[in-house]
């Protein structure tokens, strides 16, 4: 896992948007959405509900946020 992945997770939950995540680390709303795809492979679980309205984290997020 690489660590600035780690770090774009911590912004996602910030923002509350993969998008306004990926605009506010200078990187296509795509790219984001696949480095946190490979997060979510590396913890073997779903970090993240998505929605039109943006994303909230599940129970396992939430253990990982605050790890």
């Amino acid at each position: 896992m690489k660590l600035s992945y780690l770090e774009y997770f911590l912004d996602v939950v910030k923002f509350g948007s993969i998008s306004k995540a990926a605009e506010a680390n200078y990187l296509k709303q795509g790219n984001l959405s696949r480095y946190m795809k490979y997060t979510e492979d590396d913890f073997n679980t779903t970090l993240f509900t998505r929605s039109s309205k943006g994303v909230e984290l599940t129970p396992e997020g939430e253990k990982v946020y605050l790890w």
